[in-house]
């Protein structure tokens, strides 16, 4: 049962599968949509495809979320021209397959994946506060307990590895999430992380069709990936549930595939939280504190 209604709702990533099937639920269940994202052409994509379906008109940001400068311009077009706003989805993300900095110099996944989100949210979260129902939801992939954050070296320089650099940024954001929900303790908004799982693509189809010859173990991979993974449109409808539900009642909180797990070790230690809102901090040239 779903226990509120007529959100505004802003989806970071609103251009991926998931955050398309997001935009797709949300405008159909009569709420405000607005997406942001790094790709123009997909972002009209998506525009055109909820209109031409639902008659329903969502509204969108283009910023490169690897630019602070830009992150801070669009919240501030968003504070100032959705006031109601009173729900964030953190679905952003991106993969390199090499180190890469950014305007900022800081290695563009970790920024990206999880600066982004930490400035984005605590920039609106003054606008959240005026709002009924207002929460926060970090959609993040899987983080094994032997991860951890690299402090001193947190762009990964001479050791980058993609994989390191995507569990890194998103063991933060569930750091993120769990410092944050303390620090709103005085305030009615919620905050709270979910890992949907692992999520079936189309690329294996796509590169079978572009490389005939590798088309029998395309089609063997993708068989596994949908014996172990979730549709995009699964996790969108698991998504809407606990953003509608469970947000509502918990804070603080790490859902799996849609029920509360235990933190990552490294996550669970106040310490390593609080050095890593320090390091954010100081990334961002930020002082955020409690709310």
């Amino acid at each position: 049962m779903v226990l509120s209604s007529n959100l505004t709702v802003l989806i970071n990533g609103g251009t991926s599968e998931v955050g398309r099937e997001l935009t797709r639920i949300f405008a159909k269940n009569g709420h405000d949509v607005i997406i942001s994202s790094n790709n123009s052409e997909q972002s009209f994509e998506v525009q055109k495809e909820i209109f031409d379906e639902l008659g329903i008109r969502v509204d969108m940001y283009i910023a490169d979320f690897a630019s602070e400068q830009e992150i801070k311009e669009m919240s501030e077009d968003i504070e100032n021209k959705y006031p109601e706003l009173n729900l964030i989805i953190n679905n952003l993300s991106i993969t390199s397959s090499e180190p890469l900095l950014s305007e900022d110099e800081i290695e563009v996944v970790f920024q990206t994946n999880y600066l982004s989100r930490f400035l984005l949210t605590n920039l609106l979260i003054p606008t959240l506060k005026t709002n009924k129902d207002a929460r926060i939801l970090d959609i993040v992939g899987d983080v094994s307990n032997k991860v951890s954050i690299n402090f001193e070296n947190v762009n990964l320089d001479e050791i980058y590895s993609d994989d390191d650099a995507e569990t890194q940024a998103d063991l933060a954001d569930i750091m993120y999430i769990q410092t944050l929900s303390e620090k709103l303790i005085n305030t009615k908004i919620t905050a709270n992380s979910i890992n949907p799982g692992k999520i079936v693509s189309e690329i294996h189809r796509q590169n079978a069709a572009i490389n005939p010859f590798g088309m029998l173990w395309q089609q063997i991979t993708h068989q596994v990936d949908s014996w172990t993974s979730t549709s995009p449109e699964k996790v969108a409808q698991l998504v809407y549930k606990i953003a509608m539900n469970d947000a509502l009642k918990v804070s603080g909180k790490h859902f799996i595939k849609g029920k509360p797990a235990k933190l990552p070790a490294f996550a669970a230690k106040r310490s390593n939280r609080d050095r890593l809102w320090t390091l954010s901090n100081e990334l961002t040239e930020s002082t955020f504190d409690i709310f």
